[in-house]
């Protein structure tokens, strides 16, 4: 498992004040449907039991990190918001608000386990992704429109959201989407050779870095 950090989802919790009770709503919400338990991805970065929390927290960290450095720290997002946005971006791939994971374990023809122990779940809401966390997030907690924005593209151009908004986004978007990249793409695991080699032709870059997210 990819720790980059010793940050810990009660280390997130420290910098949430003005929304705490709604916060630990949602999250005992979210640990009732596998939070802490989902992978990250099917075949990618953390593609194991409790990838799913950890590359929350690796974004978290890196997202941190950056709205403390110019020019972002003038952007004055607090630490809560920070702390929001980048815990929960990912948090419908443990479920839809549904009941229905995204993940669900793959099997040979055989009954073997496949060697990609994921597939995407066929009877999860049929929405994008982004706006599957952002629609489940914003249930519980209030949000700001940069907050809500940022939970909504942070797979930058690399998916439909994304692409929808061009690139009209507040800093809070970007600086989401760069520690959610950097952290997928170059710090867990070797996921970064993978995706270059997959990506080949440059004319499908888009395509193969949407797959990665899977």
């Amino acid at each position: 498992m990819a720790v980059i950090g010793e940050l810990t989802v009660d280390g997130v919790l420290a910098f949430v004040h003005e929304r705490k009770s709604e916060v630990l709503a949602l999250l005992s919400y979210l640990d009732a449907r596998g939070f802490r338990e989902a992978p990250a991805s099917s075949k990618f970065h953390l593609c194991a039991p409790g990838g799913l929390v950890q590359h929350s927290l690796n974004v978290t960290e890196n997202l941190l990190a950056v709205n403390g450095i110019k020019p972002f720290s003038v952007s004055g997002y607090s630490t809560e918001s920070c702390a929001i946005v980048a815990l929960f971006h990912d948090c419908y791939k443990c479920t839809d608000g549904f009941d229905n994971p995204y993940y669900v374990d793959k099997f040979n023809k055989d009954g073997a386990r496949s060697k990609i122990p994921y597939a995407r779940n066929k009877a999860t809401l049929a929405v994008g992704s982004a706006y599957k966390s952002a629609l489940i997030v914003s249930r519980f907690v209030p949000l700001s429109e940069d907050e809500l924005q940022a939970i909504f593209s942070h797979d930058g151009l690399f998916c439909e959201e994304g692409r929808s908004v061009g690139l009209d986004w507040s800093p809070l978007a970007w600086m989401l989407h760069f520690a959610d990249f950097y952290a997928g793409v170059f710090q867990e695991g070797d996921s970064s050779k993978r995706i270059i080699a997959d990506i080949g032709d440059r004319n499908n870059a888009f395509f193969c870095l949407d797959k990665f997210s899977d």
